[in-house]
């Protein structure tokens, strides 16, 4: 069974543009085509970061070292995917009433591009997000911290891990599984020169 390919080439989204706009009654200049080309990425990564949340989650942990780290990466990768779904959302309202240079000056598709590819660059795209996010909509950023806000749970998890323990009488280092439940993962979160992340 062959791979599926989530970051597709600029050429593949190129030739997904020209699809697209060739049956349009309105002219689309190549520089605004890249509009469309650089929104198709946005998707791409979404898709890829759906898949690698479903992946993270379907982990079973057992020590309580393992829990907690698989809960922060569900987090972060929650709000970079209500990230980049406010981003596509705005951006495609804005490609729909032809606003295409707002398009393709708040994506950074080299940046992105390189950012998705490697989990060890996820707090780089999120920041990356985040400023594109604050190029298009600043209203739109500011709920997505708000979202993020409500959905910490790690602080809370603690706490509440340590508040079990002491009731129980439960020494740190036996079987976190009594205490916390993995289900509760479930629980969430081009030119602009203002985030230039160091990908190197």
């Amino acid at each position: 069974m062959q791979q599926q390919k989530f970051i597709t080439s600029h050429r593949e989204r190129v030739e997904r543009a020209k699809r697209l706009i060739e049956p349009l009654p309105e002219h689309i200049s190549i520089f605004d085509r890249e509009a469309f080309v650089e929104f198709f990425l946005l998707e791409d990564i979404e898709r890829l970061y759906r898949y690698r949340y479903e992946k993270v989650k379907s982990r079973n942990p057992t020590t309580r070292e393992g829990i907690f780290s698989q809960k922060k990466q569900l987090e972060k990768m929650h709000y970079l995917i209500y990230m980049l779904t406010s981003c596509i959302e705005v951006l495609n309202g804005k490609i729909d009433v032809g606003a295409y240079s707002d398009v393709w000056k708040a994506i950074h598709e080299h940046q992105l591009k390189v950012a998705a590819g490697n989990m060890k660059y996820l707090d780089q795209l999120v920041k990356m997000t985040e400023s594109m996010l604050k190029d298009v909509d600043e209203e739109a950023l500011d709920a997505a911290h708000k979202m993020l806000e409500a959905g910490e749970f790690m602080n809370e998890l603690e706490a509440h891990d340590a508040n079990v323990r002491s009731l129980r009488g439960i020494p740190e280092y036996e079987e976190v599984n009594v205490v916390i439940d993995p289900a509760d993962a479930d629980k969430s979160n081009k030119n602009s020169t203002k985030y230039k992340p160091d990908l190197n």
